[in-house]
């Protein structure tokens, strides 16, 4: 089941749901997602310090491997920059990366 969370939801039964979309403000701060296993970025961005708050959501799940996945487009210069950049996170961060081409 799809849950759809935004800042403003009431219902908790969102929260509750097999795959949870929100954005990263609304799911962001204050936010505890205790199921939590996969993350998909779809921002373009270089803040280190937004890299880390990010991947903050996922947290150690005793039997379960949790993934967080960055999207990023090879045909725009500015992807290519802000992908670096958090690269040096993921690296310091990370159990392991794994770089794909779709």
């Amino acid at each position: 089941s799809i849950g759809v969370f935004f800042s403003g939801t009431t219902s908790q039964d969102e929260l509750q749901k097999d795959i949870l979309i929100s954005t990263v403000k609304s799911c962001g701060t204050g936010m505890d997602l205790k199921r939590l296993i996969c993350c998909i970025n779809t921002l373009s961005f270089s803040s280190s310090v937004l890299t880390v708050q990010m991947m903050g959501r996922l947290r150690e799940i005793p039997g379960e491997e949790t993934h967080f996945v960055d999207l990023w487009c090879r045909d725009v210069p500015s992807h290519h920059r802000h992908i670096n950049a958090r690269k040096e996170e993921y690296i310091k961060i990370a159990k392991r990366l794994v770089e794909s081409r779709i």
